[in-house]
């Protein structure tokens, strides 16, 4: 078939040609094929923000050759927080540098636990003990599809690189002989993450992974592989510990990051103790220059306000005691009456897997001797499958009866749970029968997860966003008539305290218009006492 080139095609190639002629210079996307190698910079505090806001093609040390990019990044840690720089680092900015600021290591480590992957993890790697890559992109461990093809190679490397390298990266404090904990770690770092790496064309802006610490925040052994990786891939890692406590150097080895110190706000404070926009000495100056100037009967003035205040202040007592203490027994007897989703669950549920064993038995439709279509398993466990396959592995939708988290427990009959799977793992929506309670809604990896609906034995309903098998987000509690209990955000199953509830509301009032009668009337009879006791003081004088 015949092919004609037009015009701006044969000007694209010219202009190729020209650019690849001069060296460093390269089309947009020209290296994804390339290995990212890491080349930490050693500068100046001074020549941070410099760098910081340079593109790696700018920077010092970038090169090109034998199919490597060496990428001239930043791994630092700023002990304390008094840099010129640290609002451009922390602060969202409008410009396109790519960046992830993380205020608590919490929002950065990785919650979910490994116990129910650890047999899909020995199936991955080879006799090295590394990750063999084909095995890998057909597990249903992997989560990176969504990556370049390239970079999914990369990344694989790069783990590899660190199973094989971990006394040089990591510190003796950390935990480097737990395989499984390290692969299990780097095959779920934050998706977020991951679209930085996804966006990262090598030659352009380097995406950066910050940290501000204002307290004191450990960095455990997930979170010293995941920046290891982070690292590996070229992207700008900075520690900001406002407190100058240790932290990045407890687990990284030192040679592989550099540290700025400098004073910290919070110590500058205390040296400076401002009272109403003045310093203590002026002010204590100007205090016993007007007590000087002071008349004898002004101060017999000041006495006698002075003397009527206390009877006022008695009064504060009585407040904290019946406004306080009447305030914290109902707010907690209020939360005490919200239900816990996993109170109720068994906690075995977490260990269940679905894995395949010699003893388990399979009836149905196959293709190539392996489950395909609509079949019916019988696990050794005592656990039954009855529903969709795919290619040997549970896919589509099914009904799975669960009695091996009860060690077989005669007098348990177990979870039944109904809907999608995916990988031999409960995903998509579905509905959970623990028995007693009950949820229907969306599952993600074996866990309630996204939004759902939580029914329990004693007519209690909660309805809204779910996480890891939490209430997490936003979510509303019903009473066995319906009546909303509470709504508004929850965290890991407990109700944070934004009550929309107008029961609540209502008691809450009664309350507060009791307590403000009862100050009503102690003011009256106080004020009161005291005309009675004038009048007797008249008299006698």
């Amino acid at each position: 078939m015949p092919i004609l080139e037009t015009s701006a095609s044969k000007a694209e190639k010219e202009i190729r040609k020209i650019l690849s002629a001069e060296e460093n210079v390269f089309r947009p996307w020209q290296l994804v094929d390339y290995e990212p190698v890491s080349l930490t910079l050693q500068t100046t505090a001074d020549e941070i923000e410099i760098l910081y806001n340079k593109q790696a093609f700018l920077r010092p040390g970038f090169k090109v050759e034998e199919g490597k990019v060496h990428i001239p990044n930043l791994f630092i840690k700023l002990s304390g927080n008094n840099f010129d720089f640290l609002d451009m680092l922390t602060c969202p900015t409008d410009d396109d540098k790519p960046k992830i600021v993380y205020n608590s290591t919490s929002d950065f480590i990785i919650k979910k636990d490994m116990r129910n992957d650890k047999k899909e993890i020995e199936k991955i790697l080879n006799a090295e003990g590394l990750i063999d890559k084909e095995k890998l992109y057909k597990s249903s461990l992997y989560k990176y599809y969504f990556l370049r093809k390239e970079y999914q190679d990369t990344l694989i490397d790069k783990i590899n690189y660190i199973l094989k390298n971990k006394n040089q990266i990591f510190t003796p404090n950390v935990d480097v002989e737990n395989t499984q904990r390290i692969i299990y770690t780097l095959l779920n770092i934050d998706k977020d993450i991951m679209m930085l790496f996804h966006n990262f064309d090598y030659q352009y802006d380097i995406p950066s992974i910050i940290f501000y610490d204002e307290e004191y925040s450990s960095f455990s052994d997930r979170i010293a592989y995941a920046l290891a990786l982070l690292y590996l891939l070229g992207m700008d890692i900075i520690i900001i510990s406002a407190t100058g406590y240790a932290n990045l150097e407890n687990v990284i080895q030192s040679d592989l990051f550099s540290i700025f110190y400098s004073d910290t706000i919070k110590e500058k404070l205390k040296s400076y103790q401002p009272v109403n926009g003045k310093s203590g000495e002026k002010m204590s100056k100007e205090i016993s220059k007007s007590e000087n100037t002071t008349p004898k009967t002004e101060n017999l003035k000041l006495l006698a306000i002075k003397t009527k205040l206390k009877t006022p202040l008695l009064l504060i007592p009585l407040l904290v005691w019946f406004v306080i203490v009447p305030w914290t027994w109902f707010t907690e007897t209020y939360m005490l009456n919200i239900y816990k989703p996993m109170d109720f669950i068994n906690g075995n549920f977490e260990y269940f897997y679905v894995g395949f064993e010699d003893k388990d038995v399979y009836e149905g439709d196959t293709v190539n001797e392996r489950p395909n279509g609509n079949g019916t398993v019988h696990f050794d466990n005592g656990d039954i499958y009855e529903g969709q396959w795919q290619d040997g592995r549970i896919y589509g939708t099914g009904k799975m009866k669960m009695v091996s988290i009860f060690y077989n427990d005669p007098y348990n009959p177990g979870y039944i749970y109904s809907g999608e799977w995916l990988n031999n793992q409960m995903d998509g929506h579905g509905t959970m029968d623990f028995g007693e309670h009950k949820y229907v809604g969306e599952w993600h990896d074996n866990a309630m997860e996204g939004e759902g609906m939580f029914y329990f034995a004693n007519g209690y309903k909660y309805e809204g966003e779910f996480q890891l098998n939490q209430f997490q987000g936003e979510g509303t509690y019903y009473d066995p008539q319906g009546n909303i209990v509470f709504k508004g955000r929850w965290d890991e199953s407990v109700p944070q305290k934004r009550f929309s509830d107008y029961r609540f509301i209502t008691k809450l009032s009664r309350i507060l218009i009791t307590i403000f009668v009862f100050l009503v009337i102690m003011s009256k009879l106080i004020s009161r006492h005291r005309a009675i006791k004038d009048k007797s003081n008249e008299k006698s004088a």
